[in-house]
């Protein structure tokens, strides 16, 4: 389903409203936060990317789609079987796929364990080529979306 998201056609300034990732994530999961989250290793984590090369930062630039912000099974809709609908679009943008897809692998990694996440990313894999490297990258953004908020969040 997120593979179908992600390949809608559209022109450019159709969607032009649109945040930008790379501003996204800056505003929402980089900025500076006063207490650190030590059990999500925060510090460490936000020190490697200060310390990431230019290279790792294009990544944001390259492969733009539209993306939903806040892809988890909780936003998807089902109706016998087949999706409904996609809710709650209030952090889309444009940018990385990786963002999305990563998103989710973190979702169902905390919810339903590791081969659940594996099996999500092995089926977007049949649909595209997913470079580990930006797996990685992405990941790590990501997991700054729970910190300081990690006792508040979860399914319910």
């Amino acid at each position: 389903e997120l593979y179908f998201v992600h390949n809608l056609k559209f022109k450019n300034t159709e969607l032009e409203f649109l945040m930008d990732l790379k501003y996204f994530v800056d505003k929402f999961y980089l900025s500076e936060r006063l207490n650190m989250e030590e059990c999500l290793s925060e510090k460490e984590i936000r020190k490697f990317l200060e310390n990431c090369s230019s290279e790792y930062w294009d990544f944001f630039k390259q492969d733009t789609v539209l993306l939903h912000g806040d892809y988890w099974e909780g936003n998807v809709l089902w109706n016998n079987g087949e999706i409904a609908a996609l809710i709650d679009w209030e952090n889309s943008c444009l940018g990385s796929r990786y963002f999305d897809v990563c998103n989710m692998r973190l979702e169902l990694l905390f919810e339903y364990g590791y081969e659940v996440a594996k099996k999500f990313t092995d089926g977007y894999s049949k649909f595209f080529d997913l470079d580990k490297r930006k797996v990685a990258f992405f990941d790590l953004i990501v997991t700054l979306k729970f910190c300081g908020n990690l006792e508040n969040w979860g399914f319910t």
